[in-house]
C-alpha cells in the first residue's frame, strides 16, 4: 500500500494536518467526499473533551481495536454526527486531532505516465473530466508552463510552445496490470486525439515517469520556496464547467493592467473531477506586485463563482464578507466546542460574534 498524496509535500509535513486541510488529493478518481481520505478518527475539543468519530467511535482503544481486526472506513458518525466535517478547514480554531485513519491504494504492479499538452484550457479541463469519468489514470492534474518548471525545478526549459499540460498516470493492479495499462492507454489516446491535444511521453528534458517518480518524493523545504525563492499564492475551488472561463478571465485581467510576471497555474480536479482546486503562485517577484496581481484574481475569481474554502490572509476577511450568514453558526459552533476560546484564536473571525 502507499498514502494518497497531495502536490509534492515537504518533508516532516503532517499527514494529518494535510488531510485537515483538505489539501487536494492527486486522485481525483477516488475522491468520492470532501472528507476523504479519512475513516475514524480520535479529536480532544476545546472543552477538553475527548472524541471519536466515525467507525473509530466503538468499544475499545485504539490498540484493541486494531487487535481484534476492526479497520476504520467510515468518516460520518457515530450516529447522525459528522463531526470530522465541522473539524476539517477550521485551522486548529475547534479541536487537535491526535490520530486518524485514512486509505491508501495498493501499489500498482504497473504503471505508465504522459503529458499532454494544448494551448488551450478547455480541452484539457474537459479531458481531465472525461478521464476520470471512465476511470482512466490515477494521478491527474493540470498546469502551465510556469507550474511545470516549478514543481521540476529552475532551469527547466519547453521545447514547445504549449501553454497548458495536463499530467497523468494510468496504472494497473495485481489482476492483468499489463493489459490495463494498455486499455486505458488506448482510451487516453483517443480522447486527447479528439480534442486535438498533443500526448507526449516527455516534456522537454523530463520523462513522464521520471516525473511521476519525483512526485512521490518529499524534499525539506516547500517546492515553491526552493533556493531560497519567496512566493505568493492564492487558491479556491471552482466548478468544472466554469474553471476555464474564470482562469482565462484572470490572465486577460493581468495581461490587460500589466499587473506583474505570469503566475504558476495549478488545477487539481476534486470530487471525481466534479470541482476544480485552482492554485495561483506568484514566485520571485517584488512583494507589492505579487499582491497586486493576487488581489486582481480574488476579485476576478470572486465575481466567477469561486468559493473560498481555506481562506488565509488577504483572501480570509472577504471569503467570509461574502458568507454573511454563515457567520452566526460558526460562532454558535465554537462556542460549543471551544467556550472559553482558547484554539487557535483570531485565526477564523467568529471570535467577535462570540463576544
Amino acid at each position: 500500500m502507499r498514502a494518497l498524496r497531495p502536490l509534492l509535500p515537504r518533508a516532516g509535513k503532517s499527514v494529518l494536518a494535510s488531510h485537515l486541510e483538505r489539501e487536494p488529493l492527486l486522485n481525483p478518481g477516488v475522491h468520492w467526499d470532501v472528507a476523504d481520505p479519512f475513516g475514524g478518527t480520535c479529536a480532544i475539543l476545546g472543552t477538553g473533551d475527548r472524541v471519536l468519530t466515525g467507525s473509530a467511535a466503538v468499544e475499545g482503544s485504539l490498540s484493541k481495536q486494531l487487535q481484534r481486526g476492526h479497520r476504520h472506513m467510515v468518516a460520518p458518525g457515530p450516529a447522525a454526527i459528522d463531526l470530522l466535517r465541522v473539524l476539517q478547514g477550521a485551522q486548529g480554531t475547534l479541536g487537535i486531532m491526535t490520530w486518524g485513519a485514512v486509505y491508501c491504494e495498493p501499489v500498482p504492479q504497473a504503471e505508465q505516465s504522459w503529458f499532454i499538452s494544448s494551448d488551450r484550457l478547455r480541452p484539457l479541463v474537459d479531458l481531465a473530466r472525461e478521464l476520470t469519468h471512465r476511470r482512466v489514470g490515477t494521478a491527474l492534474f493540470i498546469a502551465n508552463g510556469q507550474q511545470i518548471r516549478l514543481m521540476a525545478g529552475r532551469g527547466m526549459t519547453l521545447p514547445h510552445p504549449a501553454n497548458w499540460t495536463l499530467f497523468v498516470t494510468v496504472a494497473g493492479d495485481q489482476h492483468r496490470p499489463s493489459e490495463k495499462v494498455a486499455w486505458q492507454n488506448s482510451d487516453l489516446a483517443r480522447c486527447a486525439s479528439n480534442l486535438g491535444a498533443l500526448m507526449s511521453d516527455a516534456l522537454g528534458a523530463i520523462g513522464a515517469d521520471a516525473f511521476a517518480e519525483q512526485l512521490r518524493r518529499s524534499n525539506e523545504a516547500n517546492y515553491k520556496s526552493r533556493a531560497g525563492s519567496t512566493y505568493t499564492e492564492l487558491f479556491f475551488l471552482q466548478s468544472s464547467s466554469r474553471t476555464a472561463a474564470t482562469v482565462e478571465r484572470a490572465l486577460d485581467h493581468l495581461t490587460a493592467l500589466d499587473a506583474g510576471p505570469d503566475p504558476a497555474i495549478y488545477i487539481q480536479p476534486v470530487i471525481q473531477g466534479v470541482s476544480t482546486h485552482v492554485d495561483f503562485t506568484w514566485t520571485d517577484v517584488d512583494v507589492k506586485a505579487a499582491e497586486k496581481a493576487r488581489q486582481l484574481v480574488i476579485e476576478t475569481s470572486r465575481n466567477s463563482g469561486a468559493f473560498f474554502s481555506r481562506p488565509y490572509g488577504a483572501w480570509k476577511d472577504m471569503a467570509f464578507e461574502q458568507g454573511r450568514s454563515v457567520k452566526g453558526m460558526l460562532a454558535t459552533t465554537k462556542a460549543l466546542l471551544d467556550p472559553n476560546g482558547i484554539l487557535n484564536p483570531g485565526q477564523i473571525p467568529y471570535a467577535s460574534a462570540i463576544a
